[in-house]
């Protein structure tokens, strides 16, 4: 039988006397094919009691040495080398029973903490009636389980809540993907989190519709019982406005968020092509307001007669042929209608030109230089003269 089918324990020996018949008890109860004594140097003689009574087993039995037995540190370290080492041998964690019966007390908190760092669940403790010295009476021998799911559940919940209050939602989703088995009493709230991870997720891809269509699915009990019932429908609020497929204010709003928020985490180059489209599109929210036009579709017959005339002059076309206008142009037209954000535009173009440069030779445009904080920061007053104070907003935080 090869080593990832075997079952595999791990018993620590301590320096007392008297636990044999306990740990022989945990041995028949998990029924392993491999057997791995922690020994120490007072735990000799036990070690070799237990021998005389399994040599008539089935048992490959394995002496590990544990030197120190009191310094938890340099115990886990030694536990963990030698756990690692039977896992590198091929032993699989779902086969791999540990059993704390025995040993110190620093050696069954280190023998504990690290099968939990290791992802291993299952464990064996053999507890039962005490005669004076503290020993568990033969024949009173009862196994009892270690609440090792709820605690790995919590330290992984732990860990998600982390990435998820610094807004790295995808991240936090594959720590909970790594979570083989939830403890029952977190069903609930972990289907709630992952619900929230998940439409935060769309949100900063500007997936808006999914975004809303994942908070609308949460259940109102859910919502209630967690306290999330009123900023989800205050979420959704917002979520229905920036699912429209029209540009609008809001959509400018959130791309300069999202835009500050890519640059705290050191991407310049994304946080820049998100203000340059926030400049883009602020030019398209006001052109609609002027003229009731799409810049993606128009035709001069639709403009006043001095800009239709204007129109088919330069693009040498019809009156009715429809046309698409870039940002400069956008900002053009809104200028000689008289317009401030277009007059605005022309009365920084020059500056904008600058930095539209340098993100043009940037490597998500067309070249290869990365960008900066500076340059972030510089580009950001840009479009502050364009769009002024941008409303607050954070996604909500959860409670660790």
């Amino acid at each position: 039988m090869d080593n990832a089918r075997k079952k595999i324990m791990f018993i620590t020996l301590g320096t007392g006397t008297g636990v044999g018949h306990g740990i022989l008890f945990s041995i028949k109860m998990q029924n392993p094919n491999v057997v791995v004594f922690i020994v120490t140097n007072e735990s000799i003689k036990t070690f070799d009691e237990l021998l005389v009574q399994l040599k008539e087993s089935q048992l490959e039995i394995i002496n590990e040495e544990c030197k120190e037995v009191n310094d938890i540190e340099i115990i886990y370290k030694n536990f963990s080398a030698i756990i690692q080492k039977y896992l590198n041998k091929g032993f699989v964690k779902e086969n791999i029973v540990v059993d704390y019966t025995s040993g110190t007390k620093a050696m069954s908190a280190a023998i504990v903490a690290v099968a939990i760092a290791k992802g291993l669940e299952n464990f064996s403790y053999v507890s039962g009636e005490r005669d004076e010295s503290g020993r568990v009476i033969s024949g009173t021998e009862r196994p009892n389980s270690f609440p090792v799911k709820r605690i790995v559940t919590e330290n992984y919940l732990r860990l998600f809540i982390v990435f998820f209050n610094n807004n790295q939602f995808d991240l936090a989703l594959n720590i909970l993907a790594q979570l083989k088995e939830v403890h029952p009493d977190f069903n609930e709230k972990i289907s709630l989190y992952k619900s929230l991870a998940n439409s935060f997720s769309f949100w900063e891809k500007f997936n808006f519709i999914e975004s809303f269509n994942v908070l609308d699915s949460i259940d109102l009990e859910l919502r209630r019982k967690y306290g999330f019932k009123s900023k989800i429908e205050s979420l959704k609020v917002m979520l229905h406005k920036l699912k429209d497929e029209k540009p609008n204010i809001e959509k400018v709003n959130e791309l300069v968020r999202n835009a500050e928020r890519r640059a705290k985490e050191g991407k310049y180059d994304d946080a820049v092509a998100r203000l340059y489209r926030a400049i883009e599109m602020i030019g398209q929210v006001e052109f609609f307001r002027e003229f009731g036009l799409e810049t993606k579709s128009a035709a001069p017959k639709d403009f006043p007669k001095e800009l239709k005339d204007y129109l088919i002059t330069k693009h040498r076309c019809k009156d009715d042929e429809q046309l698409r206008f870039g940002l400069r142009e956008t900002y053009s037209l809104l200028e000689k209608k008289g317009n401030s954000l277009g007059k605005k535009y022309f009365e920084n173009e020059k500056n904008f030109e600058h930095h539209l440069e340098k993100r043009n030779h940037s490597i998500l445009a067309h070249g290869n230089n990365p960008l900066n904080e500076k340059s972030f920061l510089e580009f950001y007053e840009i479009v502050k003269l364009f769009i002024g104070s941008v409303p607050v907003f954070d996604f909500p935080k959860l409670e660790s």
